[in-house]
C-alpha cells in the first residue's frame, strides 16, 4: 500500500529510507534487527498512512477542478 502512496506523502523517501536499507540486507546471511530510525520510519509512515487523508474522494456538492494529463500516450 505505501509503494501506490509514495507520490502523495512529502519526502516518502526520507522517509523510508531505513526501512529500505534495512531491507537492502535481505537474501544475505545476516539477522536484522529493527533499530530506533527503523521503528521511527515505521510509525512516521503508520501515521501519514492512517491519520491524515492521504487522497479523498471529492464533495459533489462543491465546485472542484479536475487536471488531465493532454500527452496522447496513456491514461493514469
Amino acid at each position: 500500500m505505501a509503494s501506490y502512496y509514495r507520490r502523495f506523502i512529502e519526502k516518502f523517501a526520507h522517509i523510508v529510507k531505513p526501512l529500505t536499507n534495512m531491507m537492502r540486507m535481505k537474501g544475505k546471511k545476516v539477522k536484522v534487527t529493527l533499530n530506533d530510525d527503523a521503528i521511527n520510519a515505521f510509525n512516521t509512515l503508520k501515521e501519514k498512512l492512517t491519520l491524515h487523508p492521504v487522497l479523498k474522494l471529492p464533495d459533489l456538492s462543491k465546485p472542484f477542478k479536475v487536471r488531465t494529463d493532454a500527452s496522447k500516450h496513456a491514461i493514469g
